[in-house]
């Protein structure tokens, strides 16, 4: 457990350091002004520094006033609507590198805009996590730490993202296969203790057409938001996903289209 304690520290001191970073220099205040229903309120000076940081392909801090981080927002408002709303949401494609990183990390984003409740982003695709190196945080410890020794996710293992009210849990250690030992009911267990802490959960999975454990951990989710590469995804993986997911009792709450 000796090496676990050190990593925890070391996480400790990053989160502290992260926090302090992304709170060093608030924006002074703008002077109010009459919004119409049609206005965009312009991004506040934490999204801009948080867009020189951030991967550009995360549209809602890179270009928070563009279509496309507006269609994030649109995703964000159509996700509330459903009965009963989910809280801990899954993204998932057919197979690796269609891009459900990227529409989590945006979704997540959108989430956090309106501060009306902290949100999590977790990575759970433990053999290629991405989302560390996205949102600029350290890599581990994380998720498959959290599985291995059956810890509970303790603060120290949350990084602050470069926006506020974002952490992220990142996948943990690279070479663990953590994944093999996930059953039904074990990631909702790993991680029940966040849900009173954060009001909606993010998480990224493995590719669901290659690994079980990407269908085992969309089991325990409240449901699953299924990305299409425009050009990448063909109709019968798709079906093929939807197929798994469903046989897995997956609540499929929809598909969205990325790339182009």
């Amino acid at each position: 457990m000796g090496r676990m304690e050190d990593a925890l520290k070391k996480a400790a001191e990053d989160r502290e350091r992260a926090r302090a970073e992304s709170g060093a220099a608030p924006a002074s205040p703008a002077p109010a002004t009459p919004v119409t229903a049609g206005d965009r309120v312009a991004a506040p000076a934490t999204a801009s520094r948080a867009s020189e940081t951030l991967d550009e392909r995360l549209v809602v801090a890179a270009a928070p006033t563009s279509p496309r981080a507006e269609e994030f927002r649109r995703m964000r408002a159509n996700l509330a609507s459903l009965s009963p709303a989910p809280r801990v949401i899954a993204v998932a494609a057919p197979s690796e590198g269609q891009g459900a990183d990227v529409i989590a990390g945006n979704l997540a984003l959108a989430l956090a805009e309106p501060r009306s409740g902290k949100i999590l982003l977790i990575d759970a695709d433990l053999r290629r996590g991405s989302l560390a190196s996205m949102f600029a945080v350290r890599p581990s410890p994380g998720l498959a730490e959290i599985i291995l020794e059956r810890i509970e996710p303790s603060p120290a293992l949350l990084m602050p993202s470069p926006v506020p009210g974002l952490d992220v849990l990142p996948a943990g250690a690279e070479g663990v296969d953590a994944a093999r030992m996930l059953r039904p009911g074990s990631f909702r267990s790993a991680v029940s203790s966040l849900a009173t802490a954060y009001s909606t959960i993010i998480v990224v999975l493995p590719a669901v057409d290659s690994w079980a454990d990407g269908r085992v951990i969309a089991a325990d989710t409240d449901g699953v938001v299924l990305v299409s590469r425009i050009g990448g995804s063909d109709r019968a993986s798709l079906k093929r996903a939807y197929d798994a997911l469903v046989a897995a009792r997956a609540r499929v709450l929809g598909t969205v289209a990325f790339g182009g």
